[in-house]
């Protein structure tokens, strides 16, 4: 279903190479998660092969990849996932 995505929130490991990433919307905090591994940070991008997504608590295998934009203070500007779960395919967009 369509979220009004209303805030995100990022996580990562440098050590690990572990993401999580979450999504606030209307319906509460953290509704939409997902978790992977870090690829590649440049400058102000961030890319990450996705392995996991939760939706409102239902946690499935995922795989696909997020690009993650910051801004200054590293907060975040946008994020673009694409990714297939159950065998359907999601796309998440998200900008401040």
């Amino acid at each position: 279903p369509g979220y009004d995505l209303r805030g995100v929130w990022l996580s990562m490991e440098r050590a690990s190479g572990e993401v999580e990433i979450r999504f606030d919307s209307r319906l509460g905090a953290g509704v939409l998660r997902f978790r992977g591994r870090l690829e590649r940070i440049s400058n102000d991008v961030i890319d990450v092969r996705l392995y996991e997504g939760v939706n409102q608590g239902d946690a499935a295998p995922a795989e696909g990849r997020a690009r993650i934009l910051l801004r200054e203070g590293s907060r975040v500007r946008s994020v673009a996932i694409d990714g297939v779960a159950r065998g359907v395919r999601f796309r998440v967009t998200y900008s401040e």
